[in-house]
Parts: C-alpha cells; structure tokens; sequence
C-alpha cells in the first residue's frame, strides 16, 4: 500500500455530471494506492499511521505535535490507481501491480 497524505484548506469531490459527491473542510486528502499484495493487517496499520501522524502544529513552539484527530479536521480518502504504475520501459503506464477494481471496493 502507497499513501501522499497532503494538507487541504478545503476540498469536494464532484461527479462527471457536476454533482458533489462529498465534500471536507480543512484537514488532510489521503491518497491511496493499493498493491495486490495487500492484505487487511497493511490496512490497519496504514490507517493506525494516518490517525497518529503529527502533521499538525500547536503552537510556534510545538511544531508537529498534532495529529489530524487532535486538530479536528476532517480527512477524504481517495482512490489513486497511479501509486502502482510503472512503465519499465514502455511508451504507456502498466497497473499489473495494482489491485484490481472489483478487489478495491470498499
């Protein structure tokens, strides 16, 4: 499992046709990408890792003390197939890695 945990002041996922599909305020973007080797134990921990990272400051004087549940922000998982690309020389990318669509429902 691959995970870009990036900061967001705001962010909405919208469909093709325009309609929000879900939508946070401030707090973190979860990008995940999935192998076919993952197995449930690299889920817990990936989750158990995204709750307790200190991304957060508390103060100037207390720089990444926080963790996003600390801070009360929310957090937006989002599916990103790309973490497990690769072209190994190719002129387009190859997901074999990757885990396959109908495995990744949630």
């Amino acid at each position: 499992m691959r995970v870009i945990i990036q900061k967001a002041a705001n962010a909405t996922v919208m469909s093709m046709d325009d309609m929000l599909i879900t939508a946070i305020g401030a707090g973190l973007i979860i990008w995940v990408g999935m192998s076919r080797r993952d197995k449930q134990a690299d889920i817990d921990f990936m989750v158990k890792h995204v709750l307790n990272y200190k991304i957060y400051h508390q103060d100037e004087e207390n720089p990444w003390s926080k963790t996003v549940v600390e801070s009360d922000e929310d957090i937006l998982c989002l599916s990103e197939v790309t973490l497990y690309s690769s072209n190994m020389g190719k002129d387009k990318p190859l997901f074999h890695n990757a885990i396959d669509t109908e495995s990744a429902r949630v």
